[in-house]
């Protein structure tokens, strides 16, 4: 990575400058090194699921705070949190960093601090916080650290998780209520505090069916728990379809299908790019895209396919 490149002294300016793009696009850039010399760069990103910005947009929408703590470098993570809409971002830390930012926000005794993890290097983490959350595809290290481990590899069962918590938490304290309220009136009437002034007393087999009653009814409140709806992946992209501009562009050099192929495959690589259909024909490609595109880096995908467009 880039703090070895600096290590040994091989971070000119050029190379500083194209590890900056790369970041800036949401790729994790990881350098081919020989003793002497650079040889080459290797780039990867994460591929965004579609439930993730539905999922951190609920989350915020129930009055949590959501943080990304990565080791990923700032640009990187910048550019991924901006995708799915997380506004605070620590990123360049290890995981011994991120057990010091876990226990830096549980000082705030106001709120509790939930950490959702995958890998080896969020099991300290995932340890410290008040809840741990380990995705089900992690590592096996993260699964025993933490207090929840989600099936699916989704964070819209993070919500689901809170959601199911709240609902049972909400029914055990109506239990609570209901079997003091019966009890409270039960003993009371029972213990003929009200039979001098009003003459009021409770019969025995009352009182026995009032009981029973009593537990009936904390059962069945018990039972609505199973009404509780989970949210499944193809719900929420069904829910949240988003609404698609068009926009279409002339494009010069196509000469056959394989053309029109390599011009649509460079468009859906550009941001918010959802399809591309080009037509050999008409000479142009019709793009789909949602919330708003860069039409200078979609012109630039072209022609470094190959091809002109305006």
């Amino acid at each position: 990575n880039e703090r070895i490149l600096v290590e040994k002294n091989l971070l000119d300016e050029k190379l500083k400058q194209q590890i900056s793009t790369f970041s800036k696009e949401g790729k994790t850039v990881l350098s081919v090194l020989d003793e002497k010399d650079v040889l080459g760069l290797i780039t990867i990103k994460d591929q965004i699921k579609k439930t993730s910005k539905d999922a951190i947009k609920e989350l915020k929408k129930e009055g949590i705070e959501v943080v990304m703590l990565t080791g990923d470098n700032k640009e990187t993570a910048s550019k991924i949190a901006s995708e799915v809409g997380v506004d605070k971002v620590i990123a360049e830390v290890f995981p011994q960093d991120k057990e010091k930012v876990i226990e830096g926000l549980k000082k705030d005794k106001k709120h509790l601090v939930a950490m959702v993890g995958d890998g080896v290097n969020d099991a300290l983490a995932l340890t410290k916080a008040d809840l741990g959350i380990a995705i089900g595809a992690g590592s096996d290290v993260a699964k025993d650290s933490s207090d929840i481990i989600l099936l699916r590899s989704d964070l819209m069962d993070v919500l689901n998780v809170i959601m199911l918590s709240r609902r049972i938490l909400k029914t055990i304290k109506g239990n609570l209520f209901w079997a003091f309220f019966y009890n409270c009136i039960g003993i009371i009437l029972a213990s003929g505090l009200l039979y001098a002034p009003f003459s009021i007393k409770l019969n025995p087999m009352i009182g026995s069916l009032a009981m029973s009653l009593s537990s009936v009814f904390v059962v069945c409140n018990a039972l609505t728990i199973n009404f509780f709806k989970v949210k499944s992946q193809n719900e929420v992209v069904n829910n949240t379809k988003p609404q698609l501009s068009k926009v279409t562009l002339e494009v010069e050099g196509m000469m056959c299908e394989h053309c029109v192929g390599h011009v649509e495959e460079a468009c859906k690589k550009v941001d918010n790019v959802v399809s591309a259909k080009a037509s050999l024909k008409k000479k142009n490609v019709e793009i789909e895209y949602e919330e708003n595109i860069d039409l200078e880096k979609v012109k630039t995908a072209i022609e470094e396919a190959g091809y002109k467009a305006k």
